[in-house]
């Protein structure tokens, strides 16, 4: 099975039924306090935010962001910061994003009733790496945007994030709500795209035990592909290469490129199946392709991909490693990254391929200072002695 491919940015998630009691849990609290922000509901109550669906234009008093999430009306004070929101979530930039954060703890600490603050602290929570903070701050948003279909979405993307990082458990418990959230975020506009990819995503990826449907996923994925082509195309070629049908998953990859010749997420997806099947000749060009775009979650993975590439072949090495570095020090966020303890091993094996055993020690002592539990550095470490 190729989970390489979540890299599509589609939500796995596992099973069980569960219910957050308290949406202001102390997760969310405790991640306000960390950037300067009073705990949620410390601050004097304020008029609970009406619904922000869909609108058709930025003069909206609620608008749209270019992902579908809720960006304030001109007048508020925090209008630009969820505007800004929307480019960071693309375009990584971990200092901007953070320093965001902080802006936006600060004003739901000062207006705790505000649905779309809640709703874009969920999102930024997420991004930087706080699974517990982000449900709790999405389960707030639900309960004060009950027909956002946004603030479901999100939320069920918080969840199952949260579930992958704590594993089967953490799935078997909370599958319910996350199912429930996705299905609602449907009902409320069937027209949200993203909220229908990643359900099509947990029936593809997530196991048959615990709910994984291969072919209900088939079912939706050709129906999404003959309103949205692209988007359901790719979920159809996710869906095949997941069942190792390769050729036809990289047939269908090629065809959609066909008409979007500059989307890195097809050029990496297709890189990547390539790259598995050991075609690495085929899979550069794609790389190449994907890193010719802008410098989103995408361009970094395939930076990261085009360098493990490099070290493989044992070519082109000080470019394999710079490229590690780079992620290192840039820590990009996004769904489904490899890590920055990820990215110092791999740059340890570049020395070591190179012969400089001091410097590889270096590195793999910095991953395992990242993650104290990263096997990877922790084998290599105990080959050199």
């Amino acid at each position: 099975m190729r989970t390489f491919l979540l890299v599509a940015a589609v939500a796995v998630a596992g099973a069980g039924w569960w219910w957050m009691e308290s949406p202001e849990s102390d997760a969310g609290a405790s991640w306000l306090e960390g950037r300067g922000g009073a705990p949620a509901g410390s601050a004097p109550d304020a008029p609970a935010a009406a619904a922000s669906t869909r609108a058709p234009s930025a003069e909206s008093a609620v608008a749209t962001g270019a992902d579908g999430g809720s960006v304030g009306a001109p007048h508020d004070p925090w209008a630009a910061d969820l505007a800004r929101l929307d480019e960071l979530e693309e375009i990584v930039d971990r200092p901007a994003l953070d320093a965001l954060a902080r802006r936006l703890a600060d004003a739901v600490a000062r207006d705790p009733k505000e649905g779309r603050l809640h709703l874009a602290l969920c999102r930024a929570a997420r991004l930087l790496g706080d699974a517990s903070a982000a449900v709790s701050f999405g389960e707030r948003a639900t309960t004060l945007l009950p027909r956002d279909s946004e603030a479901h979405r999100q939320c069920a993307k918080a969840l199952a994030e949260l579930m992958r990082i704590e594993g089967v458990f953490s799935a078997l418990k909370h599958l319910g709500r996350y199912k429930e959230l996705m299905q609602k975020a449907v009902e409320l506009d069937p027209d949200n795209v993203e909220a229908e990819v990643e359900r099509i995503g947990f029936l593809v990826f997530a196991p048959s035990i615990v709910g994984g449907d291969a072919e209900e996923a088939a079912r939706r994925a050709e129906a999404l592909a003959a309103r949205e082509p692209r988007h359901g195309g790719l979920m159809q070629a996710l869906a095949l290469a997941q069942d190792d049908r390769v050729d036809e998953a990289r047939a269908l990859c090629e065809e959609l490129l066909e008409d979007n010749p500059d989307d890195q997420t097809l050029h990496l997806t297709l890189a990547r199946l390539l790259h598995e099947e050991g075609e690495v000749d085929a899979a550069l060009p794609h790389y190449e392709a994907a890193l010719a775009g802008p410098r989103t979650s995408k361009w970094w993975v395939a930076s990261y991909q085009r360098a493990v590439l490099r070290l493989e072949r044992g070519e082109e090495l000080d470019a394999a490693l710079s490229a590690f570095e780079a992620y290192a020090e840039a820590r990009p966020y996004g769904d489904f990254l490899p890590g920055v303890a990820a990215a110092l091993w791999r740059a340890g094996c570049v020395h070591e391929a190179r012969g400089d055993r001091d410097a590889a020690r270096a590195c793999w002592e910095r991953a395992l200072a990242e993650d104290p539990e990263f096997e990877q550095a922790e084998d290599a470490l105990d080959a050199l002695d």
